[in-house]
């Protein structure tokens, strides 16, 4: 009695670990494509090369292909957005966090200097380069630090809605600048908030980049201000 007991108890459980091998095999499906049924199910022999195909093999002959033959990549697939971040992860890979900081940095600066110029040029007075100069100088330690802790964390949600925020805020202070206040206040103030309303909008996906330029145009006309 005991014995039958046993042997229903192994035939029940070999029948379990087969109805779980059956569902994981009809399951059980990488994103390439790959089921478990076609993976080479046993132990690798250490220090020898594999024979047969691999997991590596079977996902490359899943991968789907372009006309000649070559790999598409996922980000391919997602469009021109997806190549930009794979070449901004490899850049960021061969350089590092901090160079690429220090590469984004420059042009931003070089922007400050020429707004900085502009502003001058604008009020009909004389640009002090050595001064403009200077003032960059001060600022590029700023600019580093905020593009730094910003540009990582560019796609969290708190930070999308801050650079929102503060495009529609820079926006809309350096509108009501021009229109209210005099040209010394202008030229002190617009250069470093319009440098500041450039790098969040660059930050910034295409969409909230777009609302955000709308809703500073919204403030203009709701105001009656001139932006020319």
């Amino acid at each position: 009695m005991a014995r039958t007991r046993h042997r229903n108890q192994k035939a029940s459980g070999a029948n379990e670990d087969d109805d779980i091998s059956s569902m994981a095999t009809k399951t059980f499906i990488t994103k390439e494509g790959v089921r478990i049924s076609e993976l080479p199910l046993k132990t690798p022999e250490y220090g020898k090369k594999p024979t047969g195909r691999t997991l590596l093999d079977l996902i490359d002959e899943k991968r789907p292909r372009d006309a000649a033959g070559n790999p598409i990549s996922a980000s391919h697939k997602e469009g021109e957005a997806g190549e930009e971040d794979k070449e901004a992860e490899e850049m960021e890979e061969v350089f590092g966090h901090r160079a690429n900081t220090f590469f984004f940095a420059v042009p931003l600066t070089i922007l400050l200097f020429w707004l900085d110029v502009l502003v001058h040029m604008q009020y009909r007075q004389q640009t002090d380069f050595k001064l403009v100069i200077m003032r960059c100088i001060k600022a590029f330690p700023a600019i580093y630090a905020i593009h730094y802790v910003f540009h990582p964390r560019r796609m969290w949600v708190t930070v999308r809605m801050f650079l929102f925020g503060m495009s529609i805020a820079a926006g809309c202070y350096i509108v009501k600048a021009v229109n209210k206040h005099g040209y010394y206040f202008v030229m002190k103030k617009t250069p470093p908030l319009g440098t500041l309303w450039i790098w969040a909008v660059i930050e910034m996906g295409l969409m909230e980049a777009v609302l955000s330029l709308v809703a500073v145009y919204g403030y203009t006309y709701y105001a009656g201000y001139s932006i020319i």
